[in-house]
């Protein structure tokens, strides 16, 4: 009888385990439309940089007020540049160079030093630190694979002290010292991924610059899946912690908005009045026409989407005329652009087309 209790007992379980759906990072919204929600809010390369910066401690991820949330639920991340393990390395270095067009080195050697904590454990560190030991007390050379919390051969921390201060003959152990100390470890790998970068040719894309220094870090691995997700992981911190630095995303390989972009319109969802940004209706008055790329995501039935979709539009050609703009020069169509796009709002990209130098008012665009 008590196994035919256990039985039971273990099928109901399974069965209200199977209840529940699975936590699936790819389910829409609060404020999506399944018909219409699109995959993949972050890439593979930002859900990485994600995981490897928040597992190391380097950074941590912070929600936007609510009700900034409400409108564009876009994550932040707070930057500790201060954290232990980068307490050797140069505060000037910490700085980085203040342009933001420019490879920063220092947030690449966190993003690669957070992608190596996250493959190697504290115990796997461990570990191999007493397997090295073990080694050199056994055979009298210490072995060279990786090590410490960078993850650096010993045989690059000989290289990296001759070239700082010459040859000083540092016996076998004194090498393994240095690459099991976490001060020591950290800035040798500084050095060695500051080596990496000046031997890439400084006109390659600063991107491309952050994917091939990952990819010589891994060594040997670097070209196969694992390699690849690495040098993904690698990149996908580097952008984040940019962003965390510097306060801006990086234009590089992003289209640039074409002359006339004046800004985005957002709605929230049912709300038939949008938000505008700052700085979009001064110009109007003195535009030949206006475009207004209306990217529509309002969830809901048919009946109500296209009832918001008409109010909505009625109160922006509201908008259009008291900057000046009659509803003749206006134009309201599918959006051919993606400045404005969201995964969960509904937005209007803005343009104006200037009238010809040296003549008045022109023509009006069709509606």
């Amino acid at each position: 009888m008590k196994e035919l209790g256990f039985l039971l007992a273990g099928g109901l379980l399974f069965l209200g385990a199977t209840a529940f759906d699975g936590y699936n990072t790819e389910q829409q919204m609060v404020s999506e439309d399944s018909a219409t929600v699109e995959r993949d809010h972050m890439s593979l390369s930002e859900r990485l940089g994600y995981a490897i910066l928040t597992r190391a401690g380097y950074a941590t991820v912070e929600l936007p007020p609510e009700d900034e949330l409400k409108l564009a639920p876009t994550l932040r991340i707070a930057w500790h540049s201060d954290h232990p393990d980068f307490r050797c390395i140069d505060p000037m270095a910490k700085m980085g160079s203040g342009n933001r067009e420019q490879l920063d080195p220092f947030l690449l050697l966190a993003s690669i030093v957070a992608a190596e904590k996250y493959n190697r454990s504290a115990f796997v560190r461990n570990s191999e630190e007493l397997i090295a030991r073990s080694m050199l007390s056994l055979w009298g050379s210490v072995p060279d694979f990786s090590l410490g919390v960078a993850q650096i051969r010993p045989s690059i921390i000989r290289t990296s002290v001759d070239q700082a201060v010459g040859d000083v003959g540092l016996s076998d152990r004194e090498v393994l010292d240095l690459a099991l100390n976490s001060c020591t470890n950290v800035v040798a790998a500084d050095r060695y991924v500051r080596g990496l970068i000046g031997a890439i040719d400084p006109a390659t894309p600063k991107y491309k610059i952050v994917a091939e220094v990952a990819r010589r870090y891994v060594g040997a691995g670097g070209d196969g899946e694992n390699g690849v997700l690495y040098q993904d992981a690698v990149l996908g911190a580097y952008r984040l912690l940019e962003i965390a630095a510097y306060g801006y995303e990086s234009g590089e390989g992003e289209e640039l908005p074409p002359p006339g972009f004046l800004g985005c319109i957002l709605f929230a969802v049912g709300e038939p009045t949008g938000r505008i940004t700052d700085g979009i209706l001064e110009p109007l008055a003195d535009a030949e026409s206006v475009m207004l790329g209306f990217a529509d995501r309002e969830p809901g039935p048919a009946d109500y989407r296209a009832r918001m979709s008409e109010l909505r539009q009625n109160w922006m050609l509201q908008q259009m005329a008291e900057a000046g703009v009659p509803a003749d020069r206006v134009t309201i169509a599918e959006p051919a652009d993606k400045f404005c796009a969201s995964n969960s709002l509904s937005t209007v990209s803005v343009f104006m087309s200037p009238p010809p130098e040296g003549s008045g008012e022109g023509e009006s665009a069709p509606n």
